[in-house]
């Protein structure tokens, strides 16, 4: 068996990506700002491709064999999070609340009778390294798993949301996905799924290495510094911030070489091939913690989460990030012309030639001529007449003035069709009573949900002015 070592040019489509450059201006855990040196979710990032690099070459040395390909390594780490919200993870918690209705912002949305979206940061990074062309099946397969897959309590099957709600074939990587993760039925949705090769395993581990050395260092005060040494058993030579991150990063770096390597020696791997990209693959996890050390890592993130996740500072910033997206929601639904121009155009280029559009077209016309047989009021078919008029200049391309700018490259929005597009949807039926449309209009709000996750914090803050005039 033979693994196929990474293609370089994909590491340069991730890092030469605008998704990849926005991370620069999205919050890890501590809001930054320039007189704040905290960690942001792009250095975050290059933290955890150095600390998984770092595994990685120990790994391959104490086994006296190159077991784990570093590029691979590098690639997956440069990617695991390009698919992140603006604020952390409290973006990802209101985006989510929003697209799954648990958030009804304040009754714009009601209940439906549909599936509910999901939205999920590895989700969107998954989503967002396949529009980048990146085909590597480990590279995606490494992103999508390096944290939990489902959240807790979700029984949907792999297919519908959270994965790819605008996918209307399943791909043979997906397949893939399905066999070897058993992914379409999850035995416990609330449990992190290890990727399937060592490389992405140790990416997600390495992810988790400098999220604890991240929050301790960034929110850290100093009068705590004996609870964290006791907690995992070191000690200092000298007692400040800086070798107190060395020394958590090497402890644990340590921890779980030793485990790792006495795991590969009791496990063999199998070998799994998709798209001619071939690789040992384990359906265990075999890079991890010691049982001694995985305990006092989670004595650890309970002091992070009560001492600094849950302070003051990280209270306030996530109240108003939560505050800023739900707004920005709430006035995307009231009025679609806030939307940019490319926003519209690639919803429509996306959404006309699917089959959830034709669906509720077509269930228009048969309401239309179910009305005509049943002797209905005229004011009734002419309202529906009107839908399917939409429906039909929609698809027509009329949402779109057919002569642009010339020269420009630019597509001109009409707004008399695409305002009368999204009536259509923000009318009764979205609440369920007409599961069609009740589908498109979740389809929208998911859309939103990506377009607000692609924003920095910078560019959330100056939407939310814009559109309130603060």
């Amino acid at each position: 068996m033979s693994n196929k070592k990474v293609n370089y040019s994909y590491i340069e489509k991730i890092v030469s990506s605008p998704q990849f450059r926005n991370m620069q201006d999205k919050t890890q855990l501590f809001y930054s700002a320039p007189e704040r040196q905290v960690r942001t979710r792009l250095t975050h990032t290059i933290e955890v491709k150095v600390i998984a690099r770092d595994i990685g070459m120990e790994l391959n040395s104490a086994l006296s064999e190159e077991l784990a390909d570093l590029d691979l390594v590098d690639a997956i780490a440069l990617a695991h999070d390009i698919g992140h919200t603006p604020f952390g993870h409290v973006g990802e918690r209101t985006i989510n609340d929003i697209v799954s209705r648990k958030d009804p912002l304040g009754g714009m949305l009601l209940p439906t009778g549909v599936q509910p979206m999901r939205f999920k940061h590895n989700v969107n990074s998954f989503r967002l390294l396949r529009e980048l062309k990146v085909e590597d099946w480990r590279i995606v397969e490494g992103a999508l798993c390096h944290t939990k897959v489902f959240y807790k309590g979700d029984g949907g099957a792999f297919g519908k949301n959270p994965y790819d709600p605008f996918r209307e074939t399943v791909t043979k990587f997906e397949q893939f996905l399905q066999t070897h993760h058993g992914i379409s039925s999850p035995p416990d949705t609330g449990k992190k799924l290890p990727s399937l090769t060592l490389e992405g395993q140790i990416v997600a581990i390495a992810d988790e290495v400098a999220q604890r050395v991240a929050d301790i260092s960034d929110g850290l005060e100093s009068r705590y510094f004996e609870v964290v040494k006791n907690i995992l058993g070191i000690e200092l030579k000298r007692n400040n911030r800086e070798e107190l991150e060395r020394c958590i990063r090497e402890t644990l770096i340590r921890d779980i070489v030793g485990t790792t390597r006495r795991n590969l020696k009791k496990i063999r791997p199998a070998f799994g091939k998709i798209d001619g990209i071939g690789h040992d693959i384990y359906n265990t996890e075999v890079v991890s913690f010691s049982g001694d050390m995985q305990k006092r890592n989670g004595r650890l993130e309970e002091f992070i989460t009560k001492m600094m996740a849950q302070s003051e500072d990280v209270r306030e910033s996530d109240s108003r990030s939560a505050h800023i997206i739900r707004q920005l929601f709430k006035a995307y639904l009231r009025d679609v012309s806030l939307l940019p121009d490319r926003f519209i155009a690639e919803y429509f280029q996306a959404t006309v030639n699917r089959s959830t559009f034709s669906a509720a077209h077509s269930m228009l016309l048969h309401k239309k001529a179910e009305a005509e047989r049943s002797n209905a009021p005229a004011e009734h078919i002419k309202a529906l007449e009107a839908k399917i008029e939409v429906f039909e200049q929609i698809k027509s391309g009329k949402w779109r003035y057919t002569r642009e700018i010339p020269g420009s490259g630019r597509i001109v929005i009409d707004m008399k069709w695409v305002g009368a597009f999204f009536a259509i949807l923000t009318e009764d039926e979205r609440a369920g009573q007409t599961p069609e449309l009740g589908v498109l209009f979740d389809e929208y709000i998911l859309r939103i949900g990506f377009h607000i996750a692609g924003m920095t914090n910078t560019e959330a803050f100056t939407a939310y002015n814009r559109v309130y005039g603060h």
